[in-house]
């Protein structure tokens, strides 16, 4: 059986129903922030109320691997050698489904998706 290059397996993933090729940054609501403070935030990360808008994504902790002392999975060494109070943004490669349960779970109103090629093709995330 032949291997799969990039392009076929990116038509293999278009005919697979549970792939998605969106990452998404939700912006949970947690620790007493009402939905009013997750828009604002989104309103930031857009910068919609500015006169000449830079959107920006800010890094923040990266929550229960600070809180657990875990070393984390740096994709250039391959190694778990990046430490634990790092920040990120975090982003989710869930289905339309999946972002709906995760709203239902997690009350995450506001997110901001992006095409996985479009982030990887900038080399904002690794593979």
């Amino acid at each position: 059986m032949p291997k799969a290059n990039v392009e076929i397996a990116r038509e293999l993933a278009k005919l697979s129903p549970d792939c998605s090729f969106l990452l998404t940054h939700l912006i949970r609501q947690h620790e007493g922030m009402t939905a009013a403070d997750a828009k604002a935030v989104l309103k930031s990360i857009l910068s919609i109320d500015e006169w000449i808008p830079a959107p920006l994504l800010r890094a923040s902790d990266v929550g229960w691997y600070s809180v657990a002392s875990a070393n984390l999975f740096n994709p250039v060494t391959r190694a778990f050698d990046v430490p634990a109070s790092s920040k990120a943004v975090c982003f989710t490669e869930s289905t339309l489904e999946g972002l709906k349960a995760h709203r239902e779970v997690f009350g995450a109103e506001y997110g901001i998706a992006f095409d996985r090629d479009y982030l990887f093709d900038r080399g904002l995330i690794h593979a």
